[in-house]
């Protein structure tokens, strides 16, 4: 196993022992820290090393996706709820599965949820492409 990918098994490892199951957590906030000073320190030589694994930007750039809740509010508070994906590095939302909304009328605020957060999301200034705007939520 490569270094990069036994970092990303660490990973995977201390955030699955950090949400625990129920209410017990095997790791703490500074298990957190510590994985992420890792991911930090091994960064440049390891993690986005060019092709040490035969990655492709193709491939990183998938990487960098995230499937989100995705929610609408049409006439004054009706919800909407369906899945959507992010590119967590743009802000771009894409593949928005389509819902039936016979009958309303008036979208209102389309928004995800990163983190237990609302992010708002917004049209290009074409109405087509949707840009949720994680800059300000996280300074990107």
């Amino acid at each position: 196993m490569n270094q990069k990918q036994a970092i990303y098994d660490e990973l995977c490892r201390v955030l699955t022992d950090y949400e625990g199951n129920g209410s017990q957590k095997n790791a703490t906030a500074d298990d957190l820290y510590a994985m992420l000073v890792k991911i930090q320190n091994n960064w440049e030589g390891v993690i986005t090393a060019n092709g040490s694994d035969n990655d492709t930007a193709h491939d990183l750039s998938d990487r960098c996706k995230i499937l989100v809740l995705y929610v609408s509010i049409w006439d004054g508070g009706t919800e909407i709820e369906t899945t959507a994906i992010v590119d967590i590095r743009t802000g771009e939302v894409t593949d928005v599965t389509s819902v039936n909304v016979t009958g309303l009328e008036l979208c209102e605020r389309e928004y995800i949820v990163m983190n237990s957060e609302q992010v708002d999301v917004y049209h290009d200034e074409h109405g087509y492409d949707l840009w949720a705007d994680i800059e300000n939520e996280y300074g990107g």
